[in-house]
């Protein structure tokens, strides 16, 4: 047996590493067949605040590593079973990403140049001859342990850094969905007021939609900006009280010209006595518009859509609903989903897959839910449902 140096360090003669409670302290596995040695290394480890496991053999120290993906091994080269070298390659092919990185300090009675150039292509970390110091051991496991801590949060940041490139990029594929939606819109007015010459009346429409049209792309950066924080932070939206029946009639208006491009009737309809409700206005028409295009663009040719507004007592109710083929019952919920595109209808692009996953965030960012079915006569129907809430001061 190898006698090791600095049998007990005191705990003032290192830095014990720092952890919130005992649980939180990093983990060393102790790989070593002789049972002095491991104790030895167990008291010491311990003394300065690290967690320990012991494992006697090979075959038991795989176990442990897989088991309780401990923060550092101090592995034996020779050991039953399997030796060190052994299952240090083990750990470094490992598929657990975790795992595989694993600080691992070698230990061993073979100390030529050839026995640590073999250790060290095994993937050990460090390579300490016997007898070693037990001040070694312990300076080592704690650079090995704060190098991996550092990593892992180098590694962490870049994560976050990857996710906020690909959300950005999310959002400005969301942002030139909807500007081309409201243009198509305004495109729409534009080739009447110039190809058909029409009457000074049907003009003054005409011209009206399309500054409803520029107004709306006006609040698109404002509400997305919006969106956006509602979706990161899950912030709630502010309310204000507003006209629900205004507001919807305004945002059906945009949508009149795009559905008569398909030969479609898009009607309105209230239930119920109209009073002033609380909501934020930018994210309900959002909502809206998001509704009207799906229907628009699913519903049959020269069909006809509807939207329905209800007023209850304790509910406002918006429901949209097409004559199309309705939604594949597989897909009810996952049309919801961010870039879920659906399964592709015949002469219909599939789109970005933003606009019904943008409607139902905006949904319970407002209290509410949106939820779609579909219609024993055929087609599909959304329904938005919004908490109701009187208002004493004027709605916009």
């Amino acid at each position: 047996m190898q006698i090791v140096k600095d049998r007990a360090i005191p705990r003032s003669a290192e830095h014990a590493p720092v952890s919130a409670s005992p649980q939180c302290a990093p983990l060393v596995l102790i790989v070593e067949d002789e049972p002095e040695l491991a104790e030895l290394l167990d008291y010491n480890l311990r003394r300065h605040g690290y967690r320990t496991e012991i494992a006697g053999d090979g075959l038991s120290a795989c176990r442990r590593i897989g088991a309780a993906r401990p923060d550092l091994i101090l592995l034996d080269l020779m050991l039953p079973d399997l030796d060190g070298r052994e299952i240090c390659a083990m750990v470094r092919s490992h598929p657990d990403p975790e795992t595989a990185p694993t600080p691992i300090i070698m230990l061993t009675a073979l100390g030529t140049l050839e026995d640590r150039v073999r250790g060290v292509e095994a993937g050990a970390d460090i390579y300490l001859s016997k007898p070693y110091s037990v001040r070694e051991v312990l300076l080592q496991t704690e650079r090995l342990i704060g190098r991996r801590r550092a990593q892992r949060e180098t590694e962490a940041a870049l994560g976050r850094l990857e996710r906020t490139g690909n959300h950005e990029e999310q959002w400005r594929q969301m942002l030139f969905h909807e500007l081309r939606n409201q243009l198509l819109v305004i495109s729409g007015y534009s080739n009447r007021l110039a190809d058909k010459e029409p009457a000074p009346e049907l003009a003054r429409e005409y011209a009206q939609a399309i500054q409803r049209g520029a107004d709306y792309l006006s609040r698109l950066a404002e509400e997305f900006l919006l969106l956006r924080r509602v979706e990161s932070d899950q912030q709630d939206l502010p309310a204000e009280p507003v006209n629900p029946l205004w507001l919807v009639e305004d945002v059906v208006g945009l949508y009149r010209p795009l559905a008569a491009r398909e030969g479609q009737q898009l009607a309105l309809r209230t239930l119920g006595t109209p009073t002033p409700f609380a909501t934020h206005p930018g994210a309900l028409r959002l909502i809206l518009s998001s509704l009207l295009e799906n229907a628009v663009k699913y519903g049959k040719l020269g069909g006809n859509i509807e939207v329905e507004l209800i007023f209850a007592a304790e509910e406002l109710r918006i429901t949209v609903v097409d004559d199309g083929p309705g939604i594949h019952p597989e897909e009810i919920e996952r049309i919801f989903e961010k870039f879920y595109r659906g399964t592709q209808q015949s002469g219909h692009s599939a789109g970005h897959g933003l606009g019904l996953y943008s409607a139902r965030t905006l949904a319970r960012a407002l209290g509410g839910e949106l939820h779609a079915t579909n219609r024993p006569e055929g087609g599909a129907e959304f329904t938005l449902s919004l908490p109701a809430s009187d208002q004493g001061s004027q709605p916009r």
